[in-house]
């Protein structure tokens, strides 16, 4: 389709863009990589706690190592071998660097929580086990927590790999994760908390996240109440693949499961690939709670929604506008909506393929202005493109302004319902579209 092309190609231009500003935000992250100092303390399996530190006197212990240089800062450099951690943990409030041999050849095993103030460099190790958060950024009131570079480590069979928690109340800013690969760990990576800003997480790959007693995530950033202090975040190139939580229900909420959640001003998520999330209420591949913000060119595949959410949702009324959601792919015999948005948004040259699914594209617009153009969808039942002028309950809003929606373009089939459904829509385009009950047997 022509229209679905022009998008396309404007969209690839504009991802060269993201290129140029990922290049310049990696300069960034170098300049402000954090000066270590002169000391650099080697740890070697044929080592021992009690040597100098140095290469001809390695130490035995990442241990003895972080202590060593927990005043001052510093460089670890970790031979091959595997490291017992036995629980240990730190606060860092000084600059470190941490480096293995290969993710493939030093593993630190059982590790405690490992938490920083400053900046922190971790790269080539795999961390192995452990009952807690392995990396926690802190950043306490007044503090700048910045330049933190976590690249080609390993996470596995542990509970959260990366996580602020609940502390934070300082600034959080250009923090990166790239070409880390998460595996069989309750959940990935979550900068939640403090005034978050420059976050790249960028090449990771995550299999088999989850905890079927609770919720699970692979990459969350920002909260609810950090919404208004979140901005400039790239999730990109990410590959995501069975994802799992729980599926109970209590007072009418679902335990949350996500590939990627993420809040604020001028968010990116480009390129992303999540398969294989469980059926739930509340479980959505790729959620957003932004504005200015850009879903765009993911592929989500065997995925399911509940109630309340999508396979791919865009949500969060007042605070969520100016967004535009193109060129991904949704492709699920699973049940649940494709695409779940609110107003203030153009959705434009997606494909969803739910042959059990219901209402393909589903926006309800607050009154705000809505384009759906361009996209290809076929359900199994309600609808194949849904907007309610008020809300996803029915019930309407009384905006200033009331926007217009423009339906053109799309290819719209839904074996058992209406290919199209407009409700409490005052102001509407609806042109060139193709309906029908059956591909091959449209309008």
């Amino acid at each position: 389709m022509a229209v679905r092309i022009l998008v396309l190609n404007i969209k690839a231009s504009a991802l060269e863009g993201w290129h140029m500003i990922w290049l310049i935000v990696a300069l960034f992250v170098l300049m402000v990589t954090p000066d270590v100092g002169a000391r650099t303390i080697h740890v070697a399996v044929e080592g021992d706690d009690g040597g100098a530190g140095t290469e001809e006197q390695p130490m035995r212990s990442v241990a003895a190592a972080l202590q060593a240089i927990s005043r001052d800062g510093g460089e670890i450099r970790v031979g091959p071998g595997s490291f017992d951690m036995a629980g240990y943990g730190i606060d860092l409030n000084v600059p470190v660097q941490v480096a293995g041999a290969g993710r493939a050849a030093t593993t630190l095993l059982n590790p405690g929580t490992i938490q920083f103030t400053a900046g922190l460099v971790v790269r080539d190790l795999t961390f192995s086990g452990g009952d807690g958060i392995t990396l926690k950024p802190g950043s306490p009131e007044g503090n700048v927590l910045a330049g933190v570079l976590i690249e080609r480590c390993n996470f596995q069979d542990g509970t959260v790999a990366i996580s602020t928690g609940k502390d934070p109340v300082g600034a959080i800013t250009d923090f990166t994760v790239s070409d880390c690969q998460f595996e069989r760990m309750k959940s990935g990576i979550a900068i939640i908390y403090g005034d978050i800003s420059c976050i790249e997480v960028i090449g990771n790959t995550f299999e088999q996240i989850g905890d079927m007693q609770g919720g699970a995530f692979c990459i969350v950033i920002g909260s609810n109440a950090t919404r208004e202090t979140t901005r400039d975040v790239v999730i990109a190139n990410n590959v995501m693949d069975t994802i799992f939580g729980s599926t109970e229900v209590v007072d009418g909420a679902g335990r949350e499961v996500h590939g990627v959640l993420a809040y604020g001003t001028d968010v990116a998520i480009i390129g992303n690939t999540v398969r294989n999330l469980n059926t739930g209420q509340d479980h959505e591949a790729i959620y957003m709670k932004a504005r200015h913000s850009v879903i765009a060119n993911n592929i989500v595949e065997n995925c399911g929604s509940g109630a309340g959410g999508g396979d791919i949702s865009s949500k969060g009324g007042q605070t969520s506008m100016g967004n535009v959601i193109c060129g991904n792919i949704v492709i699920s015999e699973e049940p649940g909506r494709g695409i779940f948005v609110n107003g203030g948004t153009s959705i434009i040259g997606n494909t969803v393929t739910k042959p059990n699914g219901s209402n393909g594209i589903d926006v309800y617009s607050l009154g705000w202005p809505v384009t759906i153009m361009g996209n290809d969808v076929e359900v199994g039942g309600k609808a194949a493109i849904y907007v309610n002028g008020g809300d996803s309950g029915g019930r309407e809003y009384e905006w200033p302004d009331e926007g217009r929606v423009v339906i053109i373009g799309n290819t719209a089939i839904c074996h058992d319902g209406e290919p199209l459904k407009l409700v409490d829509v005052a102001d509407s385009t609806v042109s060139g579209n193709t309906t029908g009950n059956q591909r091959g047997e449209q309008e």
